[in-house]
């Protein structure tokens, strides 16, 4: 696990229903998540991105897992931040949103464009919301990535084996993602 990592002055990034989020303090490329109870989340996270791994799936869209790493507010893992071209911390599509940063006809293509990716894929996302959606800004562009809930919290291991399982559900979550944002046409 190597050395203990002090979080006492680390940037707060976000505050999750089972996570809180670190800038990591040494290296600010990456962030840290630390469960606020069991490491569940953090554990299915891991193995289902060496399970994408072995399958040679394009995870582009998503930060990528690096390794555990125990800290001063208990063991934690490490993550790629998702930053923007210039190293700051890309906003999350909440931010865009409330903001206006971003043109609404843009916001959509983007994240058809992401949807596209994790169905060609078969990339389980099981929550897919706007405060879990980050817009890297490259240019005068932007890419879209999603930052938590990869994976599947249902009992059933279908969901994420079989390609059609794991197209409903990433179908029904972007009807709930779409009900939440709900952009005007």
């Amino acid at each position: 696990m190597g050395n203990l990592i002090d979080l006492s002055e680390a940037e707060l990034l976000g505050t999750g229903r089972d996570r809180l989020c670190y800038r990591h303090p040494l290296l600010p490329q990456y962030c840290i998540k630390v469960s606020k109870k069991a490491q569940k989340q953090t554990d299915r996270e891991h193995q289902y991105y060496l399970y994408l791994s072995k399958k040679k799936k394009d995870t582009s869209v998503l930060t990528h897992y690096i390794s555990y790493v125990e800290t001063t507010e208990g063991p934690g893992a490490i993550y790629e931040a998702a930053l923007n071209e210039d190293g700051t911390l890309a906003p999350t599509l909440t931010q865009v949103l409330s903001e206006g940063r971003i043109e609404n006809q843009l916001i959509k293509d983007k994240l058809n464009a992401l949807k596209a990716h994790l169905l060609e894929e078969c990339i389980c996302v099981r929550d897919i919301r706007p405060n879990n959606i980050m817009c890297l800004q490259q240019g005068d562009d932007y890419r879209f990535v999603i930052v938590d809930g990869i994976g599947n919290v249902s009992v059933n291991p279908l969901n994420i084996w079989f390609p059609s399982f794991t197209r409903k559900i990433i179908e029904k979550a972007w009807i709930k993602l779409e009900k939440k944002i709900n952009l005007p046409n």
